[in-house]
């Protein structure tokens, strides 16, 4: 691959001549051949094929949400170097948020406690569902005790409780965070009082 400089008439060059492939980037215009494709596309090909069709659509339809096309913007403008609203889209759509701790030191089994929830990036998480459930003995199947929203607090989602844990019984706290995209993903943490 090769990066070349390009006089004036040909600065926005961009496309395919002759079999080379010029492609602008942050750092100007690259260079390279044209990609030669030996027979039909494998499962995994296809399957990532799909992946960005999806995340395309996903791209296009929030870019025409005037909420969400500022927040692109925004997320866009604070990477470095910047990006267009577009591909921080195609950046949502395919990282999802990361529960990286879920704190159960202000939880004592009664309603009203404080469930404190880290999520990365937490500005690009749009909620937060705290489920609890007891912890079944044997032969015994679990059963909610409450689930509910968090509140986003000083960068740090906070669940408070609406009900108490069923006395004698552990309980798990699974946290699942949510983006823009839809992505999702959860941890869980058990307590027992």
């Amino acid at each position: 691959m090769a990066k070349i400089n390009l006089n004036s008439a040909l600065k926005g060059i961009r496309g395919m001549i002759d079999g080379w492939v010029y492609k602008k980037s942050s750092n100007g215009v690259i260079l390279t051949r044209r990609p030669v494709h030996d027979g039909p596309p494998t499962a995994g090909q296809v399957a990532q094929r799909d992946q960005f069709r999806l995340a395309s659509e996903f791209a296009v339809s929030a870019l025409a949400d005037p909420t969400l096309r500022a927040f692109y913007e925004r997320a866009g403008a604070g990477r470095e170097p910047p990006i267009k609203p577009y591909a921080a889209a195609l950046g949502d759509y395919f990282t999802a948020p990361v529960v990286t701790k879920v704190d159960v030191t202000g939880y004592h089994g009664v309603i009203g406690d404080k469930i404190a929830v880290s999520v990365t990036p937490s500005v690009e998480a749009t909620g937060l569902t705290v489920t609890i459930r007891n912890v079944p003995a044997a032969g015994e199947t679990p059963a909610v005790v409450e689930t509910g929203a968090a509140a986003l607090v000083d960068g740090k989602w906070v669940y408070t409780t609406t009900a108490a844990a069923p006395a004698g019984h552990a309980v798990t706290i699974e946290a699942k965070a949510t983006d823009h995209a839809g992505n999702e993903r959860s941890l869980t943490a058990q307590w027992s009082g």
